[in-house]
């Protein structure tokens, strides 16, 4: 009866999550015994995207200050919906334990410290009983858009600013920086970093961006009307074909909150914004992940004809190929056919890989980020 009346009293519950910092205890502390070994910093936005407490933007400072001269690595990490930087969240312990598994990857004579940024706002406004729950997308949707005009895009500036240098010379790094970001966090992170992508990709030869080595967006949610400037700039000059991919996109299959509440949440746009052909119409209303001719590349698990022990070692430029497919652990990425060839993967995969909206950590899809991360890495070591 007590499982019952709980279930009845979860059924009526309407409950308002505060615009209000999650995270408790320090914002800035070591993962690892060497306290410079492995290191995260927790920033967290309120809901018109202005940093809760500039300190932490200090502390950060001062973290990159310490590491000057040490060719850190620095990953970042916006989370999405129905997500926040509270101690129990399911996204922020599966963060820290990426980090520390790069840093271990790291040890030895030539070991490189490692930082993590988790990048935390209002992910979910309700809470209570599910529809309730659920009825947050759209308005956390518009709540992502005023983050990732705010304080979220400084903090990415200081990280590129420390990358870079004080000569700015992205060719010459002074750090590894990868970006990733989930559901609206990827409309976060896009957002912020569109610019520098769209310069990247209409660079000559190979592309070099400026804010970094990696962007990483899983099941982002935003129009890809947004993403349509680097696709077609990618399509008609596929520089960097031999390279690593700087961007790359990966939506599930069965994303429904994507593939389904997206398109329905923003349909109005078509009576209220002017398009021109279906190909616009389609990509105004859908994220790039669910436009099947915006997509470069298909993750799948499994060893198909032409992969293999050896596939990991391939090349990276095989990608540029069809039907060269290319181990990332136990996921196997294949380029679709017709696709342009380029260092910008937008990606489908399988529920094994990642399940639904918010099941982005599973094993093979942390075995997929493992690899392409540490691929990174050491490609920056022959810089």
């Amino acid at each position: 009866m007590g499982q019952i009346a709980e279930i009845l009293r979860d059924a009526v519950r309407f409950r308002i999550v505060p615009n209000a910092p999650r995270h408790s205890g320090p914002t800035l502390r070591a993962l690892t015994a060497d306290p410079l070994a492995c290191r995260i910093a927790i920033v967290e936005f309120d809901d018109q995207g202005v940093c809760f407490d500039r300190s932490v933007l200090r502390d950060v400072d001062a973290a990159l200050a310490d590491l000057d001269g040490a060719s850190p690595v620095i990953l970042v990490f916006v989370h999405g919906w129905k997500h926040d930087a509270a101690a129990e969240d399911g996204n922020l312990a599966s963060f820290t334990s990426l980090l520390q598994d790069v840093a271990a990857a790291e040890k030895g004579g030539a070991a490189r410290p490692v930082l993590g940024v988790f990048a935390s706002w209002r992910g979910l406004s309700r809470s209570g009983n599910w529809v309730w729950e659920q009825s947050s997308f759209w308005d956390r949707q518009q709540a992502a858009q005023r983050v990732a005009a705010g304080s979220a895009r400084e903090l990415l500036g200081r990280l590129k600013a420390f990358r870079n240098g004080p000569s700015g010379d992205k060719n010459a790094p002074r750090a590894t920086l990868i970006v990733v970001g989930h559901s609206f966090g990827g409309l976060i992170v896009y957002a912020a970093l569109a610019q520098s992508l769209i310069e990247a990709a209409a660079s000559e030869g190979a592309v070099v961006p400026s804010f970094g080595d990696l962007v990483l967006l899983v099941n982002p949610a935003f129009s890809a009307i947004s993403y349509l400037p680097i696709h077609q700039i990618v399509a008609e000059r596929q520089s960097g074909a031999d390279q690593l991919p700087v961007f790359v996109s990966v939506t599930a299959r069965n994303d429904w909150a994507t593939g389904l509440a997206f398109p329905v949440g923003n349909v109005t746009r078509l009576l209220t914004e002017a398009w021109r052909g279906p190909a616009q119409r389609k990509a105004l209303i859908r994220t790039m992940g669910h436009v099947p001719w915006m997509r470069t590349h298909a993750l799948s698990t499994g060893d198909p004809a032409g992969a293999g022990p050896g596939a990991a070692r391939l090349p990276f430029r095989a990608l540029a190929f069809p039907g060269m497919p290319q181990q990332f652990g136990n996921v196997t990425v294949t380029r679709e056919a017709g696709s342009p060839a380029g260092p910008f993967w937008v990606a489908s995969a399988t529920k094994p890989i990642i399940d639904g909206h918010n099941g982005i950590f599973t094993a093979n899809f942390e075995m997929f980020v493992r690899a392409l991360v540490l691929a990174h890495l050491a490609a920056s070591r022959l810089r």
